[in-house]
């Protein structure tokens, strides 16, 4: 189960990077899967971290997350599914404010923790034309 996590969270990734990665036409490179759908749904109490004009990251390391601004209000447990590089999915395990930034301990934790659906289909290796 945990190598099946793995290769999902693997295939989010790199949907979240071929989604996420905006422009008018381009090409993707060859050997580079090409998301031709997708559909998601957090699971309920899911809370999604990104940045925005309000809020930006400070740090992120595989343990932790430094924000400052306006976060979603967090607790202990909770579990965030984070829209920025290095961040996917993980579980609040302490929480601390200093100053004007917000140090979020974190724990990785599964596709399945964040998420009800999963649905992802790639289009065979090769090029495709994007946008």
């Amino acid at each position: 189960m945990r190598i099946m996590s793995k290769y999902v969270f693997g295939l989010l990734l790199i949907l979240l990077v071929v989604v996420g990665c905006g422009g008018s036409q381009s090409v993707a490179p060859i050997n580079t899967p090409v998301t031709t759908h997708s559909t998601f749904k957090l699971k309920p109490g899911t809370k999604v971290l990104s940045e925005s004009p309000t809020t930006k990251i400070v740090s992120i390391s595989p343990t932790s997350i430094i924000m400052s601004g306006a976060i979603p209000q967090l607790r202990v447990g909770d579990i965030v599914a984070c829209k920025f590089a290095g961040g996917g999915v993980r579980t609040v395990t302490s929480l601390s404010t200093n100053g004007g930034q917000t140090s979020i301990g974190t724990a990785m934790a599964g596709l399945m923790d964040a998420f009800s659906k999963v649905d992802v289909t790639l289009q065979p290796f090769g090029q495709k034309q994007l946008g």
